[in-house]
């Protein structure tokens, strides 16, 4: 797998940048809701360009299965969470971000992906009002579940597809 990622020429550029940080924890606090928030992640210098990096091992590196995953897993999320981290942190508004994506099985295939400006935005957005909840539930003291506080047992149903 290791060298696979090597002889990637973009994945290879992200390993060996002029300045690379590994596993770096950035704080700031959030300015709408008081926050504090923090993001632990790779991220490089490459020609006076921050690029912020995430490795997912995947069992497809395909494109369109990749793109179901960040779906999925709300990678847009995390995208919009990094960017922000170094925005906030230092004062760089146009740091980019892509996914290393690496299959776990021969022949290690490995793929570079970067979310769409739209997708980023909506991610940011959704991250917003995660942080107002959030905020909302540390000062109540109330936070949600599956059920209702005063309910004692929900009735549920089979899914149409299991009948």
């Amino acid at each position: 797998m290791a060298a696979v990622i090597r002889a990637h020429p973009t994945a290879r550029l992200l390993l060996h940048a002029e300045q690379v940080w590994r596993e770096q924890s950035f704080f700031w606090q959030d300015e709408d809701t008081g926050v504090w928030l923090r993001a632990r992640l790779d991220a490089a210098k490459v020609h006076d360009q921050i690029i912020c990096s995430d490795f997912k091992s995947a069992a497809s590196a395909d494109p369109g299965e990749f793109a179901r995953a960040a779906h999925r897993y709300f990678y847009d999320m995390q995208d919009a969470w990094y960017r922000d981290a170094i925005l906030y942190t230092l004062g760089v508004p146009d740091a980019a971000f892509v996914f290393v994506v690496q299959e776990k099985d021969p022949p290690y295939l490995c793929a570079v992906y970067e979310l769409s400006m739209r997708d980023v935005l909506e991610g940011r957005e959704r991250n917003r009002r995660a942080r107002r909840v959030f905020a909302r539930c540390q000062q109540s003291g109330v936070w949600p579940g599956y059920q209702a506080p005063d309910e004692v047992v929900t009735k549920i149903s089979l899914p149409r597809w299991a009948r």
